[in-house]
């Protein structure tokens, strides 16, 4: 069974791309043949070519490559240049599909709903819409999602809770026949480097502590949270305290307001951004502590690694992150109503560190559980293979 995989991606190698990989490369076990249809050009394709996944050269057109431009504001806010491209580039999609006679089309989030669906469609192959993180049906988004549900054959998502999170219950209960949850896996090898990085830090006494949250600088990820709570922590005599924030500044406006309430508030000389970078993983093995406490989420790639290294995580109740971590055990679940009670973990973590070593070890065995990729591309081949079978 071949299968064209299409995922808008900004270039680099964040936790949606590396997912796809860590996918795609288990497929070929199952007896399935993902191909991956992005720019051959870009970093996604050439680390796919060094998992000996296969690539079909497929770049967006014209201002569609744009990273940061938006397909849910075509139409009023966009160009009408922007409107053909959008054409052109679902014809080319179908083009692709039909010429290399593809079984299956699997297609990321509604972006990319948007920017192949209807060359998608009209091929009448089977659709799997891998769901991931979605805002909440509203407005074009919602339109998109009607389109993205009646077209698709099967819809997987990341959590058990999404498709109520993400549509309305009529809409979740019209087409839940088409859904299926799969907790997504992680590849385990690229990350044993920074385990036994990791492993070495936790075993020595430091005077550092090092706080770390993987995202774009955006409203969403919630960085402003996570600077109150660092306003607000009461730092025992002796401990450097660092808190690191990596990811691609996304809304320059809300990167602005940031810094600036480091200034007021004294805070930078132990804020640091760091804009996007490759090496999250050795950034993660150099951390003491993760925090991700975003306002809407899936099930973030950077928590499931950052559990199989062994560095505790303290996250929002927002998404799939609750379903992934056991209370006080594999790390903590927050509310983001109140930074106090997150004050309070983070001081406790910093003063106790015995408190981190524990999570630290039980959450790397809970990773090693859970977040196998044999299971998950099992599971995810039966369900493409159904999707198939109905199709005829």
């Amino acid at each position: 069974m071949k299968i064209i995989c299409y995922l808008p991606t900004p270039g680099g190698l964040s936790g949606a791309p590396r997912r796809l990989l860590t996918l795609a490369a288990s497929f070929a076990k199952h007896g399935l043949f993902p191909y991956i249809a992005t720019n051959n050009k870009n970093k996604l394709a050439q680390a796919a070519m060094q998992k000996d996944v296969s690539v079909i050269n497929f770049p967006d057109v014209g201002v569609l490559a744009r990273n940061k431009l938006s397909p849910y504001r075509l139409g009023l806010f966009t160009s009408i240049k922007a409107i053909v491209d959008l054409l052109h580039q679902n014809i080319a999609f179908y083009s692709v599909v039909k010429k290399n006679d593809f079984d299956v089309i699997w297609i990321r989030s509604s972006k990319g709903i948007a920017l192949v669906g209807l060359g998608a469609f009209l091929t009448r192959k089977p659709i799997i819409w891998d769901v991931d993180y979605e805002p909440s049906s509203r407005g074009i988004v919602r339109w998109l999602h009607s389109f993205a549900l009646y077209v698709s054959t099967a819809v997987i998502f990341q959590y058990n809770k999404a498709p109520t999170k993400i549509f309305d219950s009529k809409t979740a209960s019209k087409f839940k026949g088409k859904f299926l949850s799969i907790i997504p896996g992680i590849d385990f090898h690229s990350l044993n480097e920074a385990k036994v990085e990791h492993d070495g830090r936790t075993d020595t006494i430091n005077p550092s502590f090092t706080i770390l949250q993987v995202g774009a600088v955006c409203d969403r990820k919630n960085q402003f949270f996570s600077l109150r709570i660092l306003r607000d922590l009461k730092l025992p005599n002796g401990i450097n305290l660092k808190f690191i924030f990596a990811g691609t500044v996304f809304d320059p406006n809300y990167y602005k307001a940031l810094t600036q309430f480091s200034v007021d508030n004294n805070l930078s000389t132990h804020v640091e951004f760091l804009g996007w970078r490759d090496d999250v993983h050795q950034l993660m093995a150099q951390a003491d502590l993760l925090l991700m406490p975003s306002k809407d989420e899936g099930v973030p790639n950077v928590v499931q690694e950052a559990m199989y290294i062994g560095l505790p995580v303290i996250v929002s109740d927002a998404g799939g992150m609750p379903e992934i971590i056991v209370q006080g055990e594999t790390g903590w679940v927050l509310p983001t109503d109140s930074t106090e009670p997150w004050v309070k973990q983070v001081s406790d973590c910093i003063v106790n560190r015995k408190i981190v070593t524990r999570v630290s070890k039980f959450s790397h065995k809970y990773a090693l559980e859970n977040f196998e990729t044999t299971a998950w591309a099992v599971r995810y081949s039966l369900a493409l293979k159904k999707a198939m079978k109905s199709r005829r």
